[in-house]
């Protein structure tokens, strides 16, 4: 695939459709590492790969501040978005599709954020195989207005630190919004609605703020007063539009 070793302020664009790039076929599509700082790789797609999608991997010096935007992680046999330490990584507007699809399954789903710092934005991530998001000893990460859907979980925290959850719609997962023991994220402004057979949120940990949600289903004995538990009122999900209508209490 491609990749990006001491790299500083490159900027990589695969281009928009008709003339977009697909990296594909490889073991890992796009891989930055080496202390690459600074670096925006965006548009185009990366698809059916045989390991992960994306990674962004600290095992040598750790990389810092990489933008990556815009860009299709589909079908891709372990996880769609890999961050393995370094801090300051930007995830926005991409669509993470259907990733962890290999025989074994033994990637972490959609994005993966393990020992580090991030922000995850404005991102489609659904009809991953396990979570949609999944963060393990992270660290100052914002989840910030993504829709999340159709995955085993929502989103999956464990033994995180300083994690703020915000404006995200999840919807239609297995379990919606995971809180392992040793985390206590900030929840505020979510919709966690309608995820499948189980539980919209599951706290087995904490929270340091949990306010101003719309929740289904809980494991908790009751939500704080400004949450509140009633249908959102999506316009249409049937074709993917999960806007509110002027009726939404929301």
């Amino acid at each position: 695939g491609l990749k990006l070793v001491g790299s500083y302020q490159t900027e990589v664009d695969l281009h928009d459709p008709p003339n977009s790039s697909v990296i594909t076929g490889s073991t890992t599509g796009i891989e930055i590492t080496a202390d690459s700082a600074g670096n925006t790789i965006r548009n185009g797609t990366v698809s059916n790969n045989t390991g992960d999608g994306i990674v962004v991997d600290a095992s040598n010096v750790a990389p810092s501040d990489n933008l990556i935007t815009d860009i299709d992680v589909l079908d891709n046999a372990k996880t769609g978005i890999v961050l393995r330490g370094g801090a300051g990584t930007l995830v926005t507007d991409c669509t993470i599709a259907r990733n962890n699809s290999g025989i074994d399954q033994d990637g972490y789903g959609g994005i993966a954020v393990l020992a580090c710092c991030a922000s995850l934005k404005w991102n489609t991530i659904e009809n991953n195989q396990c979570s949609g998001i999944y963060a393990d000893e992270a660290s100052s990460l914002e989840i910030h207005g993504n829709l999340i859907r159709e995955n085993r979980e929502g989103i999956q925290l464990a033994l995180t630190s300083d994690v703020t959850i915000q404006n995200n719609t999840i919807t239609e997962n297995l379990d919606g919004l995971v809180i392992e023991e040793g985390s206590s994220p900030e929840i505020t402004c979510n919709i966690v609605w309608n995820n499948g057979n189980a539980t919209d949120l599951v706290v087995n940990g904490g929270y340091d703020r949990l306010e101003f949600n719309d929740v289904g289903t809980t494991n908790l004995p009751g939500l704080p007063p400004t949450n509140i538990s009633q249908d959102p009122q999506f316009k249409d999900p049937a074709t993917d539009d999960y806007s509110l209508a002027e009726t939404s209490p929301c």
